[in-house]
């Protein structure tokens, strides 16, 4: 649970299949090599490559002319190559797995790409066929490229929420867990089926005095004797996290509280503070991560879309650690998380008004990938469509009488 909190934290601070070919075959003057076109990807996005231990292909050295490209788009979660650890630098670089790079930098259904990078950016890209220089110059130029006023947008966007103290927002949510192969083979298709579920919440925040929300989701059909509904109250404050939650044994609903020294992955007062002092970290992670798109005004709203890639949740809470106003806060998160990493994906839609700045609602769709399936847990799926109001006059979050009297559980008590 400390990592799923962890992961939470860290975003709101927020190749291709085997092809037997000859290159020299295929080879043309028109025709982009793979490696070529990882450097011109790369040079485009002005990418390099992290420090740190890196386990290199088995087909290329860290001398090669193509080196640097290859170790950041793997790095970056944006290549994955040829089954062998190869990657095969030196031969021409299909449509398809163009479009398999795209669709993780954008974050687009890879099985759907091909027509879904048509329909987006205008690229006609056929399964089968070679990626050419003029096709590459498309792709870069249709596809990879941020509009300045977007990026303005989210910027002034950022630049307001620094000076936000509270505010109240409404949501309807749906997540879906995709399990591995081994645990789909274990657990049956029937079961895997219920592993989606719809719900909404309801949430007031106050910088001074806690977080309230209300958590209602659909019960998955695993037991007929459990409600169609769950509805859990929720209130995040100083001394610990406050649950009203139906007992399903008795129907009766019952008061917990998390203590929080068990609750919290980092201090109370700065976990509500994570806003402060990293703006200009925000803005270059605006800038490094997500393109976007000015879409217009209806109004006085601007509306924003976005696509983009975080690789590691590990390499962000690195960026946050080297922040000197936020090292102390993220150093408890990071050592947390362990060895343990992810890459999310996202893509969607931010409405900003044109006067506050402010945003007022925000539609995402994400997939978080796991490194580590040891869980039996492939990939989490998340959309979720936020309406964010009443900036600055949230009334203060009062703890009711009730919740006085919860019964005190440790946070692995209630993973049991």
């Amino acid at each position: 649970m400390k990592r799923v909190l962890s992961i939470f934290l860290a975003l709101v601070l927020l190749l291709a299949p085997f092809v037997s070919a000859n290159a020299s075959v295929y080879q043309t003057p028109e025709v982009i090599g793979r490696g070529e076109f990882f450097e011109k990807l790369v040079d485009r996005l002005e990418l390099e490559p992290l420090d740190g231990d890196f386990d290199w292909p088995v087909d290329v050295n860290e001398d090669s002319r193509y080196a640097d490209a290859i170790k950041t788009l793997i790095q970056r979660g944006a290549l994955k190559g040829y089954p062998g650890d190869k990657i095969q630098p030196e031969r021409p670089l299909f449509d398809i797995e163009a479009a398999e790079i795209l669709s993780r930098l954008l974050h687009v259904d890879k099985d759907t790409a091909i027509v879904d990078l048509d329909q987006l950016y205008n690229l006609s890209m056929e399964d089968g066929t070679f990626v050419t220089e003029n096709e590459a110059t498309e792709i870069f130029e249709n596809a990879l490229v941020t509009d300045e006023s977007g990026l303005e947008w989210i910027n002034a966007s950022t630049d307001a929420a620094a000076e936000v103290t509270s505010f109240e927002a409404d949501a309807n949510m749906t997540f879906s867990v995709e399990l591995s192969d081994e645990m789909l083979a274990e657990l049956g298709e029937e079961f895997a089926s219920m592993l989606s579920i719809d719900a909404s919440l309801a949430m007031a925040y106050d910088e001074e005095s806690g977080i309230h929300q209300v958590i209602t989701f659909d019960v998955p059909e695993m037991d007929p004797s459990l409600p169609e509904t769950i509805s859990i109250e929720q209130y995040v404050v100083k001394d610990g996290i406050y649950m009203n939650m139906p007992n399903l044994e008795t129907g009766e609903d019952e008061w917990v509280k998390i203590p929080a020294d068990d609750a919290y992955p980092i201090a109370y007062e700065e976990m509500l503070k994570t806003q402060s002092g990293s703006i200009e970290l925000y803005k270059q992670l605006n800038g490094e991560l997500f393109f976007y798109e000015d879409l217009g005004s209806v109004n006085d709203t601007r509306e924003i879309a976005f696509r983009g890639l975080v690789p590691s949740i590990n390499e962000l809470l690195s960026l946050l650690q080297s922040n000197a106003a936020m090292d102390e806060q993220m150093d408890v998160v990071f050592e947390d998380l362990g060895s343990f990493d992810a890459s999310v994906g996202i893509s969607g839609t931010i409405w900003v008004d044109e006067n506050s700045k402010h945003v007022s609602r925000q539609l995402a769709d994400a997939t978080v990938t796991f490194d580590d399936q040891s869980l039996g847990i492939e990939a989490i799926n998340i959309w979720m469509d936020m309406a964010i109001q009443n900036y600055n006059s949230t009334e203060t979050i009062v703890l009711p009488e009730a919740a006085k009297n919860a019964e005190e559980i440790s946070l692995d008590y209630t993973l049991e």
